[in-house]
């Protein structure tokens, strides 16, 4: 197990008796739209990034980025927005407080769901990240 923890194959769960939900996802039909799960000491945090349907063309909304962090409640994960900040986005510790923004996700075997995402106003119009994920098994 030593080997497996120095080469970064090791995943740690949350919690006991959680799902093992770590790992990347893609939406379906979407590959603009990608979910990362880790777990995070006993929270797991979420990482959803694209959003935007490259079929509207030159309306396609930005990218949008959105960090949550939360529980697992069964095989229902609920997170609340935190700060985040890439070269092109900036979302702060004070503006997600005070927004109290929400994603939730459900896991099976192998797939994850985004039930809901409380992007409206924080994403550009259009985005969405709403839809069916499948993971993506490591090389």
């Amino acid at each position: 197990m030593v080997a497996l923890v120095a080469t970064g194959c090791y995943e740690k769960r949350a919690a006991p008796g959680s799902p093992d939900v770590s790992g990347q996802y893609v939406r379906r039909g979407q590959p603009t739209s990608t979910l990362e799960v880790h777990a995070e000491g006993d929270r797991y945090v979420a990482l959803l990034a694209g959003g935007g349907s490259e079929a509207r063309g030159a309306s396609t909304a930005a990218d949008c980025y959105v960090r949550a962090v939360g529980s697992m409640r069964g095989d229902l994960l609920v997170a609340r927005f935190t700060p985040v900040t890439t070269d092109v986005f900036s979302y702060g510790a004070a503006q997600a407080e005070s927004e109290n923004r929400s994603i939730s996700i459900r896991f099976t075997a192998g797939d994850a769901e985004v039930l809901s995402a409380d992007t409206e106003g924080y994403c550009g119009l259009g985005a969405t990240f709403l839809g069916s994920y499948q993971r993506l098994r490591p090389h």
